[in-house]
């Protein structure tokens, strides 16, 4: 069975593309981070790599850089965003076998996008632009969805410590049940958040430059922000401490290093409080 390397941030999308070609390959799925794409292709040795772009931002935008330097004997499909076909388009220019399918897209058209790929890995040069608008126009697309409901679509939290370690630690803890973006300062978590929609945040309290308290503050100043629920990390257990956090009137706040059992159960619970008001 041909093995896939499926990358992406984790929702709904990349969901139901997994479950699109789990019956015919083995399915391995990767975050678009650089370091966890490189690990997972050196580790897995992929006989096909697929992007799901929906879900990215311009920081993940190296990772097609990347494809162009590196990994040259490997088929590539992306699933992008027509409004954003400018991140890739130079990927068509490398003598490489890339196709871009843009969503919505069928479970038949990917898998036979995939078949294509790697039946012609040698034998087929590299389609243009115009061949890919043709081949893209030769069948009706509808959206590609997986079994959940609209109800059960993944939440997306955003982690913010400006430790790196703790970042991947609480994102290893999360990324299995959550979409899960981080950001290693306060002023970084205020830019990602007026990108893109958060559905919670974990936020350090002791951060040099913004600490937790001060981008607290900025996100109320916001009227975009100001209702996504905050949830306080702190690593100091004083009774004083803690009520200083408490006066911020965060929506919840745990002690680190915490276990992924409470984290979990004190998100949930947030996140439900929060779908209620």
């Amino acid at each position: 069975m041909k093995k896939v390397l499926l990358i992406g941030c984790l929702n709904k999308t990349l969901g139901g593309i997994k479950d699109c070609l789990e019956d015919d390959y083995r399915v391995q799925l990767c975050s678009e981070k650089l370091d966890s794409v490189k690990d997972m292709v050196c580790l897995i040795k992929p006989d096909l790599i697929i992007v799901s772009q929906v879900g990215m931002v311009d920081e993940d935008v190296p990772i097609f850089e990347l494809f162009e330097k590196r990994y040259l004997r490997t088929p590539i499909l992306v699933v992008a965003l027509k409004e954003l076909e400018n991140h890739f388009s130079s990927l068509l220019l490398t003598d490489r076998k890339v196709m871009i399918v843009y969503r919505p897209v069928t479970k038949s058209k990917i898998l036979d996008t995939c078949n294509k790929l790697l039946k012609n890995n040698t034998a087929e040069s590299l389609p243009d632009d115009e061949n890919i608008s043709r081949y893209m126009k030769d069948t009706p697309h509808v959206e590609v969805r997986n079994h959940d409901s609209e109800d059960n679509i993944w939440k997306h939290i955003l982690v913010v410590d400006d430790n790196m370690l703790i970042l991947r630690n609480v994102r290893r803890l999360l990324e299995k049940k959550y979409q899960v973006s981080i950001a290693k300062s306060g002023e970084q978590a205020i830019s990602l958040m007026e990108k893109i929609k958060i559905d919670l945040v974990l936020l350090d309290y002791e951060m040099p430059g913004w600490d937790g308290k001060k981008t607290l503050e900025a996100m109320r100043q916001n009227p975009d922000l100001a209702e996504i629920p905050v949830v306080f990390l702190t690593g100091i257990s004083e009774r004083d401490h803690i009520m200083k956090v408490l006066l911020l009137n965060p929506a919840g706040y745990l002690l680190k290093p915490t276990n992924q059992e409470k984290l979990i159960e004190t998100i949930e619970s947030v996140l439900q409080g929060s779908h209620t008001n």
